[in-house]
């Protein structure tokens, strides 16, 4: 399955938005870390956890877990952009962030063979 950043969000439609936005930053954390929390309760909802609200509960749990992801990745590129970093820039962390991320993998399936 390949996924492509640029086939997913429209990054030009995404920095028009930030430059409209006149939100200041620390809303923006802010609201990362609220998205953060709904991802989390709409995952729980997905996982069947006894854990949940019944207000938390969706019809469509996964839908509601894809779209709350969405939504924080959205506002964790709004504070990417909003910083002022070019795609490039954005691309080269990424790139460095998966990395450290294969890393970990490896290094977990190396002691798993212990």
């Amino acid at each position: 399955m390949e996924i492509l950043m640029p086939e997913i969000i429209d990054i030009e439609k995404l920095r028009q938005l930030v430059d409209e936005d006149l939100a200041q930053m620390y809303r923006k954390v802010i609201k990362l870390g609220e998205e953060s929390g709904e991802t989390m309760a709409a995952f729980l909802d997905w996982d069947k956890s006894p854990n949940v609200s019944a207000s938390s509960r969706s019809d469509n749990p996964r839908e509601a877990l894809m779209e709350e992801a969405v939504d924080t990745m959205l506002c964790a590129m709004d504070v990417i952009v909003s910083l002022g970093y070019t795609n490039t820039e954005i691309r080269q962390m990424a790139d460095r962030k998966m990395d450290k991320w294969q890393n970990k993998i490896k290094n977990r399936k190396s002691v798993n063979k212990s």
